[in-house]
């Protein structure tokens, strides 16, 4: 909360009226830059919930043909919205989650995941590094 008041203070002061705007509109964003920097990746540990699975995942052309390398047939697991390739959910979770004995969630091609998951829940938001704030281990910290 902290970060966020300082990135919208710096933005009101540096551009007044429109600073205040922009705050306002890039709150979460703000937010999710704050909390890569409260939370270095290196020091990230996934809990395995699993919530993140039930987000849309975007594939690209390198994410393919990872995914074909390891065997997948690309029918199976990708549907096309507008033109983009997205991984589809089974029950409202990603076609690749299971669950093990602990009631742990893991990834059935973990080793070609694509690279959004990979990057979870890492990314950028304004040109820098931020953390998905969805994302419920930053609930815990």
């Amino acid at each position: 909360m902290v970060e966020l008041i300082v990135y919208a203070s710096v933005l009101i002061v540096t551009f007044g009226l429109i600073g205040l705007s922009l705050a306002w509109m890039f709150k979460n964003e703000i937010r999710a830059i704050g909390l890569a920097r409260r939370f270095p990746r290196e020091e990230f540990v996934c809990a395995r919930c699993g919530k993140c699975c039930g987000f849309v995942v975007n594939l690209s052309k390198a994410d393919l043909a990872r995914l074909k390398g390891a065997g997948v047939d690309e029918k199976d697991v990708v549907e096309r919205k507008l033109g983009v390739a997205i991984l589809k959910h089974v029950d409202d979770k990603c076609v690749f989650l299971k669950w093990d004995a602990d009631g742990k969630a893991a990834c059935d091609v973990y080793a070609h995941r694509p690279y959004i998951c990979r990057r979870f829940p890492y990314c950028r938001y304004l040109g820098m590094r931020a953390a998905d704030p969805r994302c419920p281990v930053f609930k815990r910290g």
